[in-house]
């Protein structure tokens, strides 16, 4: 949506400028208000992300143009993503390793190759292209193999493979969910698509909550209501949903977070360390006792253990979306020098600022193909 044939009030100055505007409150002819979100510009005029239904926006509506803080915050989750796995990396024994972020530059390619509407097989047919098969691992691995054995979705997921119910997907969905800020059923749906191809049972759903969160953390700070809602895109009597609501009960009856921890060690034990359902209580917990500030929620993220890089990767792209890089440490983003990279064929590291905007073109619908 185009701030162009809209009557801007407030301070047009700040649209004309391309300074300081953040969000603009459209006041509709039948008494509706539609808060939205500067997210780009071209020329002169703003790119707006609404938070609501369109109905009864026209030519000449009113527009009130102010320079509060922004809510969408994709480089903020960009480089949440990229710090909070590279602190959570050196305990897992590798000096380098960016699986994570493997995986949400190839979601964006596939949205930018294929679009909203992408499928399955879709998504395969990028990963053979893009992705090399060395770079994979576990269930990733093993659907690969199947692809290249001629299996095809949903196929790919289930034989010979029992990986999946781990983790692999749930670290891919963070990319869903940026691309829908405020639509936690559409970053769930997208998530599905892609989870299909090398995941089954808990193992999607960790994928579907874990996009969901991330579209509910660009409108929420309230990392309790976040984990709530986008429990909402998972079966409720999965063992999945229950662990999760189990560590928000804890939180909720004033457990400290040494208790949760034993309490998560004692009802998954016997489970695989990288199995999505402990994964998913590490990641909730450590929002839900880290408080809003980034290095505690990583380290408590680390400390749980369990696959420290990924859950790190994952708490850390959850606080960027919901805070911006306000709380981000200084001294990991300098580490990062403004760029994300992996190791997907065909482009060497992004500036985040780049990764950002094709992410704000994508949440607005203009998929560039």
């Amino acid at each position: 949506m185009c701030l162009n044939n809209l009557c801007a009030e407030g301070n047009p100055n700040l649209v004309a400028t391309n300074k300081g505007v953040k969000r603009v409150v459209i006041e509709t002819g039948n008494g509706r208000n539609i808060p939205c979100e500067v997210v780009g510009f071209s020329g002169a005029n703003a790119l707006l992300m609404p938070f609501a239904a369109l109905e009864g926006v026209r030519r000449g509506c009113k527009a009130v143009v102010t320079a509060a803080q922004a809510a969408v915050r994709p480089s903020a989750a960009w480089l949440g993503r990229a710090a909070g796995q590279r602190l959570g990396t050196p305990t897992r024994g590798w000096s380098h390793r960016q699986i994570p972020l493997d995986y949400t530059l190839v979601g964006l390619g596939v949205l930018e190759t294929y679009g909203f509407d992408f499928e399955t097989a879709q998504v395969a047919r990028h990963w053979m292209e893009r992705l090399p098969v060395l770079q994979t691992h576990t269930a990733e691995r093993a659907a690969y193999r199947n692809l290249m054995l001629g299996l095809r979705p949903p196929a790919t997921a289930a034989w010979r493979n029992p990986y999946r119910e781990w983790i692999g997907a749930q670290i891919r969905a963070d990319v869903w969910g940026y691309v829908s800020p405020g639509s936690p059923a559409r970053a769930a749906a997208l998530a599905f698509r892609d989870a299909s191809l090398s995941h089954t049972g808990n193992g999607i759903y960790g994928e579907l909550w874990v996009a969901a969160l991330l579209a509910c953390a660009f409108v929420t700070n309230d990392a309790g209501a976040a984990i709530e809602a986008a429990l909402g895109q998972v079966p409720a009597r999965s063992r999945f949903a229950e662990t999760v609501r189990e560590m928000v009960a804890l939180r909720a009856e004033g457990s400290g977070w040494a208790a949760a921890r034993d309490r998560m060690r004692e009802r998954l034990d016997g489970y695989p360390w990288m199995h999505a359902i402990g994964n998913a209580a590490v990641v909730a917990a450590a929002l839900l006792w880290g408080e809003s500030n980034f290095e505690r929620t990583v380290g408590l993220a680390v400390q749980a253990g369990w696959d420290t890089d990924c859950n790190g990767a994952t708490v850390g792209s959850v606080i960027g979306a919901m805070h911006g890089t306000a709380l981000l440490p200084a001294r990991v983003l300098s580490m990062l020098g403004g760029r994300i990279g992996g190791a997907v064929v065909g482009g060497g590291p992004s500036p985040v600022d780049e990764l950002a905007e094709r992410t704000c073109v994508l949440a607005l619908g203009e998929d560039g193909r």
